[in-house]
């Protein structure tokens, strides 16, 4: 549901998607959006650094993902 993408992240099957939340492992918000929301998601450049992503479905089913942001 959740990838890297070149320097973006890019979400599978947005259309699903009601929130989306992207922190990084100090707890520090980079990215907070409710619909709508777009299939790539821009973040300020962090590279090499873990990010936790929050997905939030229509049928309020919550997903955490974490992927590893690597330097573009």
């Amino acid at each position: 549901m959740v990838y890297i993408k070149g320097e973006r992240i890019k979400l599978i099957d947005p259309i699903s998607i009601e929130h989306v939340t992207i922190f990084k492992l100090t707890g520090e918000c980079l990215f907070d959006k409710k619909l709508p929301i777009d299939e790539y998601l821009d973040i300020p450049t962090f590279g090499g650094e873990t990010l936790l992503v929050v997905v939030i479905t229509k049928t309020k089913i919550s997903q955490t993902f974490k992927i590893y942001y690597a330097d573009a």
